[in-house]
């Protein structure tokens, strides 16, 4: 999947995003990953979510969080999340932010849990 060029990857259906292993997502340039919508975002299985590095997370768009869903949020590694922005934190929708585990919400900021209480 390394190969495959944002534009490419921005106009795979969401149904092909639920079918990337997380070998496969994990193979993905941070670069690619700005170009991922919310709803190819959501589609991913929560196992794909599990394999994003904390640089991919860097690269996902603020919008393209809000998709996240809550069994994709409990299953990311707590180092990754705790490299969202605060104005992806913010993205998060009330479901998903109820889904963070006691290690996730360990490792944010005091500026990216202000952000969970707005």
């Amino acid at each position: 999947m390394a190969f495959l060029s944002g534009d490419q990857i921005a106009s795979l259906a969401p149904s092909a995003m639920s079918k990337m292993s997380g070998d496969q997502i994990e193979q993905l340039a941070p670069s690619v990953m700005s170009r991922l919508s919310a709803g190819q975002v959501r589609s991913l299985r929560p196992s794909a979510v599990a394999m994003l590095s904390p640089e991919q997370v860097v690269g996902l768009a603020t919008k393209a969080v809000s998709g996240l869903r809550p069994s994709q949020v409990a299953e990311m590694a707590p180092e990754a999340l705790a490299e969202f922005s605060p104005a992806q934190i913010k993205a998060l929708r009330a479901s998903a932010v109820a889904a963070l585990t006691k290690e996730q919400l360990a490792e944010l900021t005091p500026a990216q849990l202000k952000m969970l209480d707005e």
